[in-house]
């Protein structure tokens, strides 16, 4: 019996359990590489499937490369999920060959195999078996450059290896391992999400001078359809492609889960949001420049895949960007993710993605952290929108003439017959301050508290520059006034007569409800539409401790919608 069938034994049942979702979506994508463009331009194309753009790339490489090799278990049959169908007929059995159900023999014959100037390609035949192979790719192919001064590689071995969800392929046929390698130095991990990236991106990552894993999401192998050109061509490795453009919260994912995003990113339009979605395409090394210059546009980050959320990809990201775009950010950034248990086989439903899931199911049953995609980037939108303002105060120490200021300075005007101060404004960060004859300065419309302060900081050296001994001292946060938005409507008659030690409620003087918090001491204005203003903190964590604590009282008085 071959070793596919002693490896799955059902191999028919997994395939025929995946359903039709990915295909449809993956269809309408966009292609962003202007390389793709040309030779769709130059050359005709055919719709294929994404285990047929694989065979087509592998068809290619073997052609174009008398010195390719293609191996595996099963691979001379044409493999489990037939990517390597009739390459063994055209190209014979000593360049396409089966090899011993053994990873840690393939991948260091691969090595080997590479380090004498050959193009090895092996196959994997799932990723859940690529960890007796570890040995190998982490201490001998990652590092066999540097070990040798450059004098010796094995830049030209690619292990294809299929990843993730499958359905109902439990433990060992659905892991998503993609972290652990993405870890090593000296190797590059590659992941597809489509037929015409499968095809490029598999010819760039055998052409290339590295060592690379490249991962195939199976679920999308027969799912995924597209017209991929019939010629030659080759996608570059380590750009991103920003398949939709937004300006509300950026999304990144890869492989087979950017279809999730999608779907939650039109879900999300519907209340408003707009999303702009980033493929990776190469996790080591990513793209960081695009990812961070989407982050400074939108304020926002979520990220997700199916791997566990402890230790996968989506943190190197999130840690990565928060060094990068800290005092941009207006949110938390967010992982969406696997949980933290081995893959399931009968719970495999409630670990995976389904569309509009997150909205669908009854909110007594609890959300996975992968059904939650639509949920989180609301919440992240919604309620994640305090600060809004911060007031700050900072002494110049020295006596100002306000006239001569108002006179000198751009965008400052002072009318003492109305307000006492001279108001400046500057657009970087985007602010405006009060400054009076004593030397005092009141800094207003900053969005974060390191805002704030740079701004007074600019404030004062304008001061400066106008001749007066202005000084930076005694910079103090006053109030941080915030606003979320908790999505239901609120019952402001119960909430007050609950608790009427607390609150306040007369609608014919103010539309909402003010709530006078003890701890932290925050004043919250609390309308019916489910939207909140918090004022009086001297620090952010205090309005999101006050919205923890407001949280649970505004869900008791939520008003039931017929």
């Amino acid at each position: 019996m071959s070793s596919c069938l002693r490896r799955i034994g059902r191999l028919g049942a997994i395939s025929s359990s995946i359903n039709g979702e990915g295909g449809r979506f993956l269809r309408g994508l966009s292609t962003a590489n202007e390389e793709l463009k040309s030779v769709q331009e130059t050359g005709g194309t055919k719709p294929i499937n994404l285990f047929s753009a694989i065979n087509q790339a592998l068809h290619i490489a073997l052609d174009t490369d008398p010195r390719a090799y293609v191996f595996g278990e099963d691979v001379g049959f044409g493999g489990v999920f037939r990517c390597t169908t009739g390459l063994a007929d055209r190209f014979g059995k000593r360049r396409v060959f089966n090899t011993p159900l053994c990873e840690q023999g393939i991948v260091g014959f691969a090595i080997g195999l590479a380090a004498m100037g050959n193009r090895a390609i092996a196959e994997i035949q799932f990723a859940d078996y690529i960890f007796p192979a570890f040995d190998q790719i982490v201490n001998e192919a990652a590092k066999f450059r540097y070990r040798s001064g450059n004098q010796f590689n094995c830049g030209g071995l690619t292990i294809r290896a299929p990843y993730g969800a499958v359905g109902h392929g439990g433990h060992y046929h659905s892991q998503s391992p993609e972290a652990f390698f993405c870890h090593v130095p000296g190797i590059k991990v590659v992941i597809p999400r489509s037929p015409q990236q499968a095809k490029g991106l598999l010819l760039s990552s055998i052409r290339d001078p590295n060592p690379v894993v490249f991962f195939e999401p199976k679920w999308l192998y027969r799912l995924a359809v597209e017209d991929v050109p019939e010629k030659d061509y080759m996608l570059p490795l380590s750009e991103a492609e920003v398949i939709r453009e937004g300006s509300d919260i950026t999304l990144v994912g890869w492989g087979a889960q950017l279809s999730i995003m999608e779907q939650a990113c039109v879900e999300a339009e519907k209340d408003g949001i707009s999303c702009e979605l980033i493929d990776l395409k190469t996790l080591i090394p990513w793209d960081k420049e695009t990812v961070e210059a989407s982050v400074n546009k939108t304020g926002r980050l979520l990220v997700s895949h199916e791997a566990p959320v402890t230790g996968g990809f989506g943190a190197e990201i999130a840690a990565s960007i928060v060094e990068r775009c800290f005092l941009r950010l207006e949110a938390p950034v967010s992982r969406v993710c696997g949980l933290d248990t081995p893959f399931p086989l009968v719970f495999e439903p409630f670990y995976l993605p389904t569309k509009n899931k997150s909205i669908t199911r009854p909110s007594a049953l609890p959300l996975s952290p992968q059904e939650n995609v639509v949920h989180s980037l609301i919440e992240l939108v919604k309620m994640h929108q305090y600060p809004r303002n911060i007031v700050s105060t900072v002494n110049l120490d020295c006596k100002l003439d306000l006239k001569a200021i108002a006179l000198q300075a751009r965008n400052a005007e002072y009318n003492p017959k109305r307000f006492a101060a001279v108001i400046m404004r500057i657009r970087e960060p985007k602010t405006t301050a009060l400054i009076f004859a004593s030397g005092k300065m009141v800094c207003t419309g900053a969005k974060s508290e390191q805002q704030s302060k740079l701004a007074a900081r600019k404030y004062a050296r304008i001061i400066q520059k106008l001749g007066f001994p202005a000084k930076f001292k005694d910079f103090k946060i006053q109030n941080i006034v915030g606003s979320c938005d908790v999505k239901f409507p609120i019952r402001l008659e119960g909430l007050a007569y609950a608790h009427g030690a607390f609150s306040s409620y007369e609608p014919e003087l103010f539309p909402g409800l003010i709530y006078r918090m003890k701890q932290p001491k925050i004043v919250l204005l609390i309308f019916v539409s489910g939207k909140i203003v918090l004022t009086g903190a001297k620090v952010r964590d205090e309005t999101y401790t006050a919205f923890e604590n407001i949280y649970p009282v505004l869900t008791e008085f939520r008003k039931v919608q017929q």
